[in-house]
């Protein structure tokens, strides 16, 4: 029986009820049909019927026999529940319209038949939505960005001038997918109203389902003046962060290509000379922003597997860390930083590690430990440099080195008054030993 409810929990109602009635059987029944069967009493789809796992091996006749009488002294629909039957009895059962289920997922209820359909249909729905069309998209982000709760059609319709019937199919997927539910109200109590749940769950459910908006990039030579145009993309993050601004500015548009014709040029025309680059979306963006930024959902979607990205990153990453004196970060750790706010892979950032270390933007270096450590190109040569500088002025010879040191610090307390600690004793007498010295950590007191 556990797995006839667990077959029908998860195909069928995760709401479904089952409890014992065999006491409420031995009451109404002789003890020959009582001891038959064990008795449930079976709540699916907000209907109640009764349950019956034959305990023998009956003839389909019998059972037939059986389920008539229960349902006439009871009122109750009848379902029988078996392990296993015959193809016999099977093929009986659906010609004579006897409800029943089988442990291997098969069920024939007739009396739920319709209820029956419209969940495997709507289930079917659910299962078949891989992405958003970009119109359910913009209507899910406004119903997202909306401090109202109670929705109608018609509101919608006007509000995004989109028509009623296809916002009537946005919100049915919507409902099927749990986003929303309806009830009738309204004026004429006879009015569809749709109530958004809880907003962390409606986008927490959502956004599986949310696509690039991008439908095609353009670059162009400079931006037309009678077209509206909101920043997009790294462009519109710079402006709500502290990533530095991009050379190239990156607008987004929803109108027809057309209008760009006469403004287009090559990718490595716009790339040499920094120019403009457009992205044509596939909705309506002025609909979801207050300001002449994309909204934030809309931008994340379009910067989702974006190398431009993930490699803009890696270098704010080391340049904030570069702000704290730490020239170089260890690769790890700067994995798990951007994993963490870019959402993006291991090994998408490692990829584009490698591409930036390829073009000397970025260097990395493996220590004797096998750890691995990430510069900044620039930081990396001012780094070296100064290591080399170092190096070698440790290899010239040392023409300031005092032959009678002991004897000449001695003269110099003596004439001055001091008498030196032994620390800073041993700093002059290290600095009277070697061509260069690096103190660090502390000052010293003189």
């Amino acid at each position: 029986m556990k797995r006839i409810i667990d077959c029908l929990k998860k195909y069928i109602d995760d709401e479904v009820l089952l409890k014992n009635w065999n006491n409420e059987a031995k009451k109404r029944f002789s003890l020959e049909i009582a001891s038959s069967f064990n008795f449930y009493l079976l709540n699916l789809l907000q209907t109640e019927f009764i349950l019956l796992e034959p305990l023998e091996e009956y003839t389909a006749e019998k059972l037939e026999k059986d389920l008539h009488f229960i349902e006439s002294k009871t009122q109750y629909s009848c379902v029988f529940a078996f392990k296993s039957i015959s193809s016999y009895m099977i093929k009986r059962f659906l010609k004579d319209k006897i409800a029943f289920v089988i442990e291997d997922n098969q069920l024939s209820i007739p009396f739920l038949a319709l209820k029956l359909r419209m969940v495997l249909h709507e289930k079917r729905m659910i299962n078949s939505i891989e992405r958003f069309t970009p119109l359910n998209q913009l209507v899910y982000l406004y119903l997202l960005y909306s401090e109202e709760k109670v929705f109608s059609i018609n509101d919608l319709s006007n509000k995004l001038n989109i028509s009623v019937m296809s916002i009537l199919r946005a919100m049915n997927n919507f409902e099927n997918l749990g986003l929303v539910y309806s009830d009738i109200g309204g004026a004429t109590n006879r009015k569809k109203i749709y109530y958004k749940i809880e907003q962390e769950k409606f986008y927490e459910v959502g956004k599986r389902y949310l696509n690039n908006p991008v439908k095609k990039v353009l670059y162009v030579s400079n931006i037309p003046e009678n077209i509206k145009i909101f920043k997009s993309d790294l462009t519109a993050l710079s402006k709500k962060t502290m990533l530095a601004e991009t050379k190239r500015k990156i607008y987004a548009i929803y109108q027809n290509e057309e209008i760009l014709k006469s403004y287009l040029v090559s990718e490595e025309i716009a790339k040499d000379n920094n120019l403009p680059i457009i992205q044509l979306m596939k909705y309506d963006i002025s609909l979801l922003t207050n300001d002449d930024c994309v909204d934030p959902i809309t931008l994340i979607e379009s910067l989702k597997d974006n190398d431009e990205r993930i490699k803009s990153g890696i270098k704010y990453a080391l340049l904030t860390s570069s702000y704290n004196g730490n020239l170089c970060v260890k690769q790890e750790n700067l994995e798990m930083f951007l994993e963490q706010n870019l959402d993006v892979s291991s090994s998408e950032i490692e990829n584009n590690i490698i591409n930036l270390k390829v073009k000397e933007e970025i260097v990395v270096e493996e220590r004797e430990d096998e750890s691995r450590w990430v510069y900044l190109y620039p930081l990396y040569k001012v780094e070296k440099n100064i290591c080399e500088r170092l190096f070698a002025l440790k290899n010239f010879k040392n023409m300031k080195f005092i032959k009678n040191f002991e004897k000449d610090i001695k003269s110099q307390e003596s004439l001055l008054g001091i008498k030196l600690s032994e620390k800073q004793y041993e700093a002059i007498n290290q600095i009277n030993d070697n061509n260069v010295s690096i103190i660090t950590g502390r000052t010293w007191n003189w």
